[in-house]
């Protein structure tokens, strides 16, 4: 009976050895990954990289070699993952098609006046891009490229009207057909449709509160961002005719999905067919800039689809080593409320922010955090669209800030990087009190997603 008790607990210890060695491991390649990746390697190779070395010591190395074959295969085979080019190609076209310069120009004839107008303007033409686009950089490169001059002829501090785009262009993180909502779906293995209709009326309510912080900086300091043109009815009624393609292509988008009329990968073929009419209405197209927008779209989806398989690839290895359970066992038990272990959560978003890009944000923190979210009770969606708020922090947080950086270059030499990411700090803030009335109001996220018919 004791030769027996003490086989018993001898056996007992070298699993719970073998299950803190299996963690470990997993740790130490969540930091390999993070260390690489801020280094400036590519996220999308390191993590396979990572990952298939760790699945080897796991599991050996048929283990790792196997996954290295089956799983590029399986997300490149995906019917779902379709949705991608389609989106990216149909970015392509909305921008081929002239359809930033109506944007701006029909919402210069309605808020222009005001006080802040015209930095107004930049974020409802960033707001119609993000419905079109899915892509924060392209929005805040072609909004920068046409708001920032007409700004400064109007006596915009060109600092403040560089860091005002910035801010806006990060919508196109959140507002459908945003690439990173259709990311956090893979991950997360939740539907592509009820994920991007998740982010359309928080996008709405983000897009409203920087529209009040825009009035309050006019209020504020009406020396730097002072009212613009004045423009007729006429006018107005007039630019209208200029945004119908766009106003189409968001609510076919949208309405398509909602109505369950058509499959999430179904709407993307939809919209690449509606920007391209746009493209021969407006009288752009030509073969050279058809070239340009297919080798566009193709180049993203071929990076977009490497942090995919990458992240698939290391969320393997993750599950392997037990390392997400042991953190979602440890969140889901320790004695906090609710609303500290949430914030804990956004505390690890922002830093990450500061060092990582976006996709090595999601690609390192949701496989540690989707269990722990499962186990809380909380709703996949919703937190898929905190996850994605936070990568809106993450785009306009120094050092890294894609979009600051983005503005700031087209913004030209005699512009700080730091006035700009000054000048977007208030729209930081904004997004704080955007992730706190999400928690507070979770409906915001999942009115359209309990309602829709998907």
């Amino acid at each position: 009976m004791g030769k027996s008790r003490a086989t018993s607990d001898q056996g007992r210890r070298v699993r719970e050895r073998r299950k803190m060695e299996l963690e470990l491991i997993g740790f130490l390649g969540v930091g390999l990954v993070a260390v690489l990746v801020s280094i400036g390697f590519h996220v999308g190779i390191v993590l396979a990289f990572v990952g298939f070395l760790g699945i080897m010591l796991v599991q050996g190395p048929m283990a790792g070699l196997r996954c290295l074959t089956l799983i590029p295969y399986g997300t490149c085979n995906s019917y779902t993952l379709a949705i991608i080019p389609l989106f990216l190609l149909m970015g392509e076209f909305v921008v081929m098609s002239g359809a930033v310069a109506n944007l701006f120009s029909a919402s210069r004839c309605w808020f222009g006046r005001i006080p802040g107008g015209l930095a107004i303007v930049s974020l409802v033409t960033n707001t119609g891009l993000a419905a079109t686009t899915g892509s924060s950089i392209a929005s805040t490169a072609m909004t920068t490229r046409i708001a920032l001059p007409e700004m400064e002829k109007f006596g915009y501090d060109r600092a403040t009207a560089a860091g005002v785009i910035a801010a806006g262009g990060t919508l196109a993180v959140l507002i459908p057909p945003s690439i990173f909502l259709i990311f956090y779906a893979m991950l997360a293995e939740v539907s592509v449709g009820k994920m991007l209709l998740a982010g359309f009326l928080p996008g709405l309510w983000n897009a409203l509160l920087f529209l009040f912080m825009i009035l309050a900086m006019a209020m504020i300091m009406p020396d730097k961002m002072p009212a613009g043109p004045k423009s007729t009815w006429m006018e107005r009624l007039k630019s209208l005719k200029d945004v119908w393609g766009v106003l189409l292509i968001a609510v076919s988008i949208v309405g398509g999905l909602y109505g369950g009329i058509v499959t999430s990968t179904e709407v993307g073929g939809f919209g690449v067919i509606l920007a391209f009419i746009l493209v021969l209405i407006n009288r752009k197209f030509t073969w050279l800039k058809l070239r340009e927008a297919v080798w566009n779209a193709t180049w993203s989806t071929s990076m977009i689809f490497m942090v995919v398989i990458g992240s698939f690839i290391f969320s393997t290895f993750l599950t392997l080593t037990g390392m997400s359970d042991m953190v979602a066992d440890f969140i889901i038990n320790v004695d906090l409320p609710a609303i500290a272990k949430f914030t804990g959560i956004i505390l690890v978003f922002m830093f990450l922010g500061c060092f990582v890009d976006a996709f090595s944000m999601l690609a390192i923190t949701l496989p540690i955090f989707l269990p722990a979210i499962d186990g809380l009770g909380w709703d996949i969606h919703w937190f898929g669209i905190i996850a994605v708020v936070m990568v809106e922090v993450a785009t306009l947080t120094p050092p890294l800030g894609v979009v600051v950086h983005t503005a700031k270059a087209i913004a030209g030499p005699d512009v700080e990087i730091m006035t700009v990411f000054k000048a977007v700090l208030p729209f930081l803030l904004v997004q704080i009190f955007t992730v706190y009335t999400l928690y507070f109001f979770p409906q915001i996220v999942l009115f359209l997603v309990e309602r829709a018919n998907l």
